[in-house]
C-alpha cells in the first residue's frame, strides 16, 4: 500500500488475515500516512515498518495485536549540547533552554554553554529577554551553535519612569519618585530629611543636627554589589547637595 492511512492498513490486515487490533484511537495516530510493501512479509515486519520512528509499540498474543503508546517521558532520549551567542558573537550566560511544551530545561553557563537530555523528535526552545526565541528539533545526539537575534520591537518599547520616559534597553536601574505632596506633609528643613522612609533601601545619614548640613545618601547599602551613591534628580535636574534647595520650591524628587 502506498501513501495510505495507518487506519486503512490496519483494516486491510484485519480483512485479509486472522489478526484483530486493539488500541486507543485517541493515542495512536491512525491518520498518519505510510507506504508499505507487504507481499510475502511477516506481520512483525509490516508492523515494525509501519510504526518505525514513532512511540507506538505492538504485542501479539495469538490472533490479537495490541498497540501501545509509550509515554513521551519514557521514550528514548538523546544528548544535546550547545553554545548560545548573540549576533556579535558574545556568549550569552543565563539564556533559557527548555524542552518545548514542558518545564524541563536548563540555563547556559558563563560561556553560553548548555547540556540537556531530550526525547527523540522533541524540540528545544532557546530564549532570553530582549532576544527572539529560537526552536530546534532534535532527532539524534547533537551539538548546536546557536545565535539569538535581538528583538528590536521589544527593545524599542518605552518605559515610563519617575522623571520622563526611557527605552527599555536603556533602563538599567530602579527609579523611585517622591512627590511634592509627600514632602509638604513633613515638617522638614532639609529635603534629604524628607526622603527618609519614602524611598526603599535609601540610607541617609547626617554628621550633626545642623539644618543645612549636607546629607550622605547611599542606595541599597554600603555592602551591596550594586550599592553606592544615589543619582538624585530634583524636577529633572541632577543635584549633588540637597541642602542648597528650598523644600518649598520642589515639585518632585527622583532617586
Amino acid at each position: 500500500m502506498k501513501n495510505a492511512k495507518v487506519e486503512s492498513v490496519l483494516h486491510k490486515i484485519e480483512t485479509e488475515t486472522k489478526y484483530k487490533f486493539s488500541y486507543n484511537e485517541e493515542l495512536v495516530d491512525v491518520d498518519r500516512r505510510v507506504s508499505i510493501v507487504a507481499n510475502d512479509k511477516s506481520i512483525e515486519y509490516v508492523l515494525s515498518s509501519m510504526f518505525s520512528g514513532t512511540n507506538v509499540q505492538y504485542s501479539i498474543t495469538g490472533d490479537q495485536i495490541v498497540l501501545k503508546v509509550i509515554p513521551k517521558e519514557h521514550s528514548k532520549k538523546v544528548k544535546v549540547k550547545g553554545n548560545v551567542r548573540d549576533e556579535s558573537g558574545v556568549a550569552m550566560p543565563g539564556a533559557t533552554v527548555v524542552i518545548d511544551d514542558t518545564t524541563e530545561g536548563t540555563v547556559t553557563d558563563m560561556d553560553g554553554n548548555f547540556a540537556l537530555s531530550v526525547p527523540v523528535g522533541s524540540s528545544i526552545k532557546i530564549s532570553s529577554i530582549g532576544f527572539k526565541t529560537k526552536y530546534l528539533r532534535v532527532s539524534k545526539d547533537s551539538n548546536f551553535n546557536i545565535v539569538l537575534l535581538e528583538d528590536r520591537q521589544m527593545l524599542d518599547e518605552v518605559v515610563v519612569v519617575g522623571y520622563g520616559t526611557q527605552k527599555k534597553v536603556n533602563l538599567t536601574g530602579a527609579v523611585t519618585t517622591a512627590s511634592k505632596e509627600l514632602l509638604e506633609n513633613r515638617p522638614i528643613g532639609n529635603i534629604a530629611q524628607g526622603l527618609q522612609g519614602l524611598v526603599p533601601n535609601l540610607n541617609i545619614t547626617f554628621n550633626s543636627g545642623q539644618p543645612n548640613e549636607e546629607a550622605k545618601i547611599n542606595i541599597r547599602g554600603n555592602t551591596s554589589l550594586n550599592g553606592g551613591d544615589a543619582l538624585i534628580l530634583v524636577d529633572g535636574v541632577e543635584i549633588s547637595d540637597l541642602s542648597l534647595i528650598n523644600p518649598q520650591d520642589v515639585e518632585s524628587i527622583s532617586v
